[in-house]
């Protein structure tokens, strides 16, 4: 009980102050820092809390009309110029890039550790079968071959994520220029 309470002191704290600047980019409306510590001092002494957070969240706070950069635009608004466009697709890249570097480092870990082969076999394999091309290696352990299996379940859903991250703001563009043009 002691190191139950004495990790709440300690994470708590921690939380809230990982909460507040988060709320204030997504538009969130939650109570102050000071607030929330007093809420959580007033849980631990009664068992009850003061008062329940209210959460709630303004779309929008997210549409910028002017650059219309983090979500897409209404069909009301005007066609985004080239610049913005472009600015869109590369932050689409980028989040596909992620994507992509994550899962291969996924794949890369999972064939060294599990599969027990070097780090040049483990990358070609990840590539290999995050690419859709089939495995190189063969695998013994079981936990490997659980492993494999797994992972190119995983890459097949990747694969589609990440075309339909780099399609959707071409996708958007055109659907939004068609609908522009009907009126």
């Amino acid at each position: 009980m002691a190191n139950t309470n004495a990790a709440r002191r300690i994470l708590i704290p921690k939380v809230i102050a990982l909460v507040y600047p988060v709320r204030e980019t997504i538009g969130a409306t939650v109570a102050s820092p000071a607030q929330m510590q007093e809420s959580c001092r007033a849980f631990r002494a009664s068992g009850k809390p003061a008062r329940s957070f209210r959460w709630s969240f303004d779309y929008h706070s997210l549409y910028n009309e002017e650059s219309a950069t983090f979500m897409y635009e209404h069909r009301t608004h005007h066609l985004l110029d080239r610049t913005t466009f472009a600015t869109r697709v590369a932050r689409h890249a980028m989040l596909a890039l992620c994507m992509l570097a994550f899962s291969l480092g996924l794949g890369v870990m999972g064939y060294h550790y599990l599969g027990e082969l070097g780090w040049i076999d483990a990358l070609l394999n990840a590539s290999m079968i995050l690419t859709g091309m089939g495995p190189v290696d063969i695998l013994h352990g079981v936990s490997a071959k659980l492993f494999a299996s797994l992972y190119a379940l995983f890459s097949g859903i990747v694969f589609l994520g990440i075309a339909s991250v780099l399609v959707a703001p071409f996708a958007h563009r055109f659907l939004h220029k068609f609908h522009l043009e009907g009126r």
